[in-house]
């Protein structure tokens, strides 16, 4: 293996050849073949336009990389006493808890309407926002950038709107953008390959581009052209399927990649989890109208954690679900999830439950069940 550090100029489809600029020889530009090219470029993190952002501002980071996480470090020793976190997702929250970790008063500015919306419904994501509360992090949702304040190149504040607020300026040392990521596609564009809806290398289940020598893996890999997954594991399972691939398994090809997450830095546990991409494409975990589906909610708010099971409409299948609080049993439920086995014997519903619940709600055989909740 030929290990080479350097930065990649351009890719030569006709010629098969890819330019790079080697570290230390930043005016040479040299050249290596390839009959195999795959892109593993990942992806940036986003950062919104906002007026007053600019390139170069003291106190302002991407939470992405060891040079990021090295900076803000730096800032926390060297006094900073402020912080706040863009996005309130998955990235966001770890984030968050990092910054309070360095002893820094934290908040949260959350676009979206509450904390991890991507992955909880509205009831999961309340106890979300009160434990995150609890450990002294400030959680502010449906907020509204208007401005980052700054002084000689510093910054020193934000000018933000809640809705149905007055604007109103936050004091900052520091501030970090957690909310979301673009895949590093350029390269692909530059070389003329097909780019998915959403950005990122157009492929095919078995990871090919647009041009059958050219394959791309990770976050800048846009599956079908539909979507990146913004995930560890996807990647590891592109790299895994394109490997069998290309030694010669041509049946190798990628599934649908296991979305399911689980916080791992906060003091309390936090799980969504689901047996397909549908369970958070169509929102699968809140209840519908006519959607078919047996949910059941338990939620015990003396012990402050909140479980939701979603079934198939006859209760065989788990189709996936939310814990806050208590995530002990999430290994199981995963397990059950993923196989797509029968559960009627695994006791996560009474036996009979569906049609007892269906004689107790008066339905007849084809109609739908609606959502059981328990509450403690």
């Amino acid at each position: 293996v030929r290990l080479i550090y350097g930065e990649v100029a351009s890719i030569d489809r006709p010629s098969k050849t890819v330019s790079f600029r080697a570290w230390g020889e930043p005016s040479s530009i040299q050249e290596v073949s390839y009959d195999v090219l795959v892109l593993a470029t990942g992806s940036d993190c986003v950062v919104p336009p906002i007026p007053g952002y600019r390139t170069g501002l003291s106190g302002i980071f991407a939470y992405r990389t060891i040079e990021d996480v090295d900076g803000i470090l730096r800032s926390a020793s060297g006094g900073a006493r402020t912080a706040a976190v863009v996005g309130g997702g998955l990235l966001g929250l770890e984030a968050a808890k990092a910054l309070s970790d360095l002893s820094l008063e934290t908040c949260i500015l959350q676009r979206g309407p509450f904390l991890m919306d991507k992955q909880l419904d509205e009831q999961a994501a309340s106890m979300l926002h009160a434990k995150v509360s609890a450990m002294g992090i400030a959680v502010h949702h449906s907020v509204s950038i208007l401005e980052i304040l700054h002084d000689r190149g510093a910054l020193v504040g934000l000018r933000v709107q809640e809705r149905g607020s007055e604007p109103r300026i936050l004091t900052l040392d520091v501030l970090v953008f957690a909310c979301g990521i673009r895949p590093r596609d350029q390269l692909a564009r530059q070389c003329g390959l097909e780019i998915g809806s959403s950005g990122g290398v157009k492929i095919d289940r078995q990871l090919r581009s647009a041009d059958p020598s050219i394959y791309a893996i990770g976050e800048v890999a846009s599956v079908e052209g539909q979507f990146c997954d913004g995930l560890w594991q996807p990647g590891v399972e592109h790299a895994d399927v394109l490997a069998q691939y290309l030694v010669g398994a041509r049946n190798a090809r990628i599934g649908d990649s296991d979305l399911s997450t689980k916080l791992k830095l906060l003091p309390f546990d936090v799980a969504s989890f689901g047996a397909s991409r549908a369970f958070w494409s169509q929102r699968q975990f809140e209840k519908q109208d006519n959607d078919g589906l047996l949910r059941v909610v338990h939620t015990d708010a003396v012990k402050g954690t909140h479980c939701q099971l979603i079934f198939s409409s006859d209760g065989r299948r788990l189709l996936g679900g939310l814990l806050v609080g208590d995530a002990s049993d999430y290994r199981r439920l995963h397990g059950l999830c993923l196989s797509g086995a029968d559960v009627t014997e695994e006791g996560l519903l009474p036996k009979g439950e569906c049609d007892a619940k269906r004689r107790r709600m008066g339905f007849r055989s084809g109609e739908h069940r609606q959502e059981e909740t328990s509450e403690t």
